[in-house]
């Protein structure tokens, strides 16, 4: 059975909703050993999901780094992902989010 959220649900029922759900996502410590051996690192997750999406959609040439003549769409964290550790990835603060060479979001720290 799913859980089903509307568009007025808060994000204290989602947080609820996941916690209830935990017990049931548990895995055995040899899964959990498999896992980290699988697992990749943050730079190649970070190219995953820039360079390689953007090859995939045959689109490498335009998007998918930062270089000249590119789609300048990147987003400005409060550390670089690559340098801590993956217990503290999710923690990052978005300071800035930038699409098409423009400002959309900023923290007001600059």
């Amino acid at each position: 059975m799913g859980v089903v959220f509307q568009a007025e649900d808060t994000i204290l029922k989602r947080q609820v909703a996941l916690k209830a759900m935990l017990p049931a996502l548990a895995v055995s410590e040899s899964a959990r050993s498999r896992f980290q051996r699988e697992a990749i690192t943050a730079a190649q997750a970070l190219c995953a999901y820039t360079y390689g999406s953007a090859y995939a959609s045959k689109a490498e040439h335009r998007k998918g780094s930062i270089e000249p003549g590119k789609l300048a769409d990147f987003t400005v964290l409060s550390e670089d992902p690559t340098a801590v550790g993956s217990d503290r990835i999710a923690g990052l603060q978005v300071l800035a989010t930038i699409i098409d060479g423009e400002i959309r979001y900023d923290a007001g720290l600059t």
